[in-house]
């Protein structure tokens, strides 16, 4: 038989809204901090967070432009950031991007 599963992180849109301040900074940080600019249209992404609509998440248009091109544009941001060393000290230490390998080790017991 056929199962079908329900959609990961169906809330995805609550965190890109409320995070609409944040992600501006960290565009504006990718853009001049990073070569991030000759792999992704950060301008693109720029004019995308200020369009954030106010419904239809669940719309095919809406999904694709935001769920995938949008998020997936910040991941790949995150990633060139990290692999050329950069730290965004504007970003509170709670939401900065720390690879696994940074982490504190925890005490030895």
């Amino acid at each position: 038989s056929l199962k079908t599963k329900g959609l990961q992180a169906a809330d995805w849109y609550e965190n890109l809204s409320t995070g609409q301040k944040d992600i501006k900074n960290w565009l504006k940080h990718l853009d001049v901090s990073t070569d991030a600019p000759r792999y992704i249209d950060l301008k693109r992404m720029a004019h995308d967070i200020e369009m954030l609509p106010e419904g239809d998440w669940d719309k095919k248009y809406v999904t694709q432009k935001y769920r995938i091109k949008l998020l997936r544009g910040i991941s790949v941001g995150a990633f060139i950031n990290y692999v050329e060393g950069g730290n965004m000290q504007s970003t509170p230490p709670e939401r900065q991007l720390v690879s696994p390998v940074d982490q504190p080790k925890p005490p030895e017991t």
